[in-house]
């Protein structure tokens, strides 16, 4: 629990105000690189995950062989409103046409986009600590995403299908800003794991215009720090933080954002995951 809380208020500071930890400043006694050195291999060093299908049960899952190319189809993906009067119970909105008609959707207020990760949906508790973290000090319209059809399975599929979910996301931000006139400059996204990536590719097909992007953890296997194309990345938005809690293992092991930030060093957080036979920690 103690953790959950600590990693809550890290969430609301850094998402409420995004730019006040600046570059070269210390955090938890780590110092934040400033600047983009490859200072760990290029690609995810190891041919495997371990997927935990049941508590204690990991499956090991072969991440060189080859998948067939996911489709993602816009009704698999489902976009959830919150705002400080609904914060218990979401409306789910259409993606297709993006109606918003009769829902508390207020274009004059900020937006902000929660994107999770592999193995998780919109019930996640990440979510729910993200989402609560921003309406208890701000009165913004909130979506969460859930492309759980796709996340929820192994984990070379959830990747492959992250351009496709991206593409949905971005559509549906377009449809808002013609229909309801949104405002890119005053839309942020917060994405975890698979979805930093999804948050970085949404940025990039907006033509960088978004607030900020906020990532957490992005995951690290079947992405490179050479390939900047396929995930998220500093130019994806104006502003662009990534916390790393799992750096080097599953999650991204460099500066990815403008800035970047290292609890505990990054790479393991005390009480938290289990070791596999590699030495590698599944959080």
């Amino acid at each position: 629990m103690k953790i959950l809380v600590g990693f809550s208020l890290l969430i609301c500071v850094v998402i409420c105000y995004p730019s006040t930890v600046l570059l070269n400043t210390t955090f938890n006694n780590v110092n934040v690189p400033d600047t983009k050195v490859k200072s760990e291999p290029d690609k995810y060093p190891l041919p495997y995950i371990l997927n935990e299908k049941l508590p204690g049960v990991f499956v090991k899952e072969d991440l060189t062989k080859p998948v067939d190319k996911v489709k993602v189809a816009d009704s698999d993906v489902k976009i959830y409103i919150f705002t400080q009067k609904n914060n218990n119970s979401g409306l789910e909105i259409e993606v297709a046409n993006a109606s918003v008609a009769k829902t508390p959707f207020d274009p004059k207020k900020p937006t902000c986009f929660v994107i999770h990760g592999w193995n998780n949906d919109r019930t996640s508790t990440l979510n729910h600590l993200v989402k609560d973290a921003i309406l208890e000090s701000k009165d913004v319209n909130v979506f969460i995403v859930d492309w759980s059809k796709y996340a929820d399975k192994n984990y070379l599929s959830a990747h492959n299908a992250v351009p496709g979910v991206a593409k949905i996301v971005a559509k549906f931000v377009q449809l808002l800003e013609k229909s309801k006139h949104l405002t890119t400059d005053r839309t942020f996204l917060v994405g975890h794991s698979l979805g930093a990536h999804v948050s970085g590719l949404v940025g990039a097909a907006l033509n960088s215009q978004l607030d900020y992007i906020i990532g957490l953890d992005p995951a690290w296997p079947l992405f490179s720090s050479s390939d900047t194309e396929s995930r998220l990345d500093y130019t994806d938005a104006k502003y662009v933080q990534v916390i790393h809690t799992c750096a080097g293992r599953l999650g991204f092991p460099i500066s990815i954002g403008h800035s970047d930030y290292y609890p505990n060093g990054g790479a393991v957080q005390e009480g938290c995951g289990v070791q596999d036979v590699t030495g590698q920690f599944m959080l």
